[in-house]
């Protein structure tokens, strides 16, 4: 087998184990969703109000 072909197939051995640990990890995690309801409109605003965004 030529070197290049040996390459080849690691790369592919990697590509699939990272992949495989990416999926694990987000099956046993879940979802990182972060609770944004505590979030009212006002201080939506003053933030944006903050960073030098002014609504109309």
């Amino acid at each position: 087998m030529s070197v290049m072909a040996l390459f080849g197939i690691a790369t592919l051995a990697v590509l699939g184990l990272l992949v495989a640990v990416f999926v694990a990890v987000f099956v046993v995690r879940g979802p990182s969703v972060e609770d944004d309801a505590s979030a009212d409109d006002a201080t939506i605003d003053a933030s944006f109000h903050t960073h030098g965004v002014h609504m109309s």
